[in-house]
């Protein structure tokens, strides 16, 4: 086998599990984002829920 035959077939090997891996990373990102979101909604509601719900204090009656 020629060695620049050999050169070229891992040069394409490297560039094809390059593609495959940022494709794979892309995925994994997506997922991880969408996620941070729906943590972020989830904690900014449980304070509003907090904050209001310290706020609507009904007043209390001492001796």
């Amino acid at each position: 086998m020629h060695p620049l035959t050999r050169t070229f077939i891992r040069l394409t090997l490297i560039i094809a599990l390059g593609v495959v891996g940022l494709i794979a990373l892309a995925f994994v990102l997506k997922i991880v984002v969408f996620a941070g979101i729906i943590a972020a909604l989830v904690i900014g509601g449980l304070f509003l829920y907090n904050f209001i719900r310290r706020r609507v204090s009904l007043p209390v009656a001492r001796p």
